[in-house]
């Protein structure tokens, strides 16, 4: 049976599941198996209520299960294998919209969807990954917001801090 994977070693120039919270790898292991149970059409969902009902989360699977479903039917996302130990763009980013959502950032953390999915779909699917990470919360997975803060600081910052200058050559 498979089990969420323990810290492990960085890889060369990525980031690594060492680098993440157990909460945050447990999460990245659901999602990268459900990933690959839809990829092999095979069901999955059990053996990832079982890990997470470790953590008494299990509650939060139909979350995840409608969530993912709607990401992945507006843009397939990369996900590595479950046992892989680094994490890729599109994963890092979904752990940080999700923990946006769970300090109150809803802004930054469509914002930052939009780097997934096309402008029209994250907007349809920030209620859902909102609701993902209230569920998550509500189960006990806090996850942390290291990053969220200096994300959503980047979107609050005005937009002569990142436009160009209206005097650029073009």
């Amino acid at each position: 049976m498979m089990t969420p994977p323990a810290a492990s070693t960085t890889v060369a120039g990525t980031a690594a599941l060492a680098d993440l919270t157990r909460e945050e790898r447990l999460l990245l292991w659901g999602m990268r198996v459900w990933v690959a149970g839809a990829h092999r059409c095979a069901p999955v969902l059990g053996i990832i209520e079982t890990a997470f009902a470790t953590v008494m989360a299990d509650a939060v699977i139909p979350l995840l299960d409608v969530t993912l479903f709607q990401i992945m039917t507006a843009r397939p996302l990369a996900f590595h294998s479950p046992e892989c130990p680094a994490i890729g763009d599109d994963e890092r980013t979904l752990l940080d919209v999700l923990a946006l959502h769970q300090h109150g950032e809803g802004t930054a953390a469509l914002f930052l969807t939009r780097r997934l999915l096309p402008a029209a779909a994250a907007r349809l699917v920030g209620g859902d990954l909102r609701g993902l990470a209230n569920g998550l919360l509500a189960c006990g997975i806090a996850l942390p917001d290291r990053r969220a803060r200096e994300l959503a600081a980047a979107v609050a910052r005005p937009a002569s801090a990142w436009a160009p200058s209206s005097r650029a050559v073009h």
